[in-house]
């Protein structure tokens, strides 16, 4: 016996609508909820039955898919290892690997344009090669590995700058933790 409770129609289409872009605020007004509730996505996904519902659809969509997370970071880390010198252009003028380079090279390739002109001395092929871009699949296996911290937000009512002691602005300066600089515990 589950002690969740079934789902309403507006949070079964909440789960639905979230599925589609993994974006709460979004999905909830999607679904109907008001938009001025910014925070009614993430209270929907805090709710026990809404996410798992949630986790539910995602397991069955990435057996569909047979895709894991696994599967994602190497390719991934692809993208991120690429090279422009894997890729040569061979004899018979076309893109081809070059020697030594992995065969899941190719994966790496967003696309390839292939220009022909001919001018006064033959025919002259330029051979365009885009890789995916590399900052932005490293940025992605950062955030999965944990290796980029979020910053720590510091939200408090501190004296005036012009009241601030030499030693507390050394502090500060010095990154440290300025609810423990002014004596504000629980800030």
């Amino acid at each position: 016996m589950s002690d969740l409770t079934p789902l309403n129609r507006r949070q079964r289409l909440f789960v639905d609508e979230y599925l589609r872009d993994l974006n709460a605020l979004e999905a909830a007004r999607r679904a109907g909820y008001s938009p001025r509730n910014r925070s009614i996505g993430s209270e929907l996904l805090a709710m026990p039955s809404v996410r798992a519902a949630v986790d539910t659809a995602l397991a069955a969509r990435a057996k569909r898919l047979q895709l894991s997370a696994d599967d994602v970071l190497v390719e991934l880390a692809i993208i991120g290892r690429s090279d422009v010198r894997w890729f040569v252009v061979g004899d018979d003028g076309k893109l081809a690997l070059a020697e030594g380079a992995p065969e899941h090279a190719w994966r790496a390739v967003q696309s390839v344009k292939t220009t022909d002109r001919i001018t006064e001395t033959g025919r002259v092929r330029t051979i365009e090669v885009r890789l995916w871009p590399k900052v932005a699949a490293l940025d992605l296996v950062g955030k999965h590995l944990g290796t980029w911290k979020e910053p720590i937000k510091f939200e408090a009512v501190l004296p005036p700058v012009a009241e601030w002691t030499d030693e507390q602005c050394e502090r500060i300066a010095r990154g440290e933790d300025p609810a423990r600089v002014f004596g504000k515990a629980g800030a």
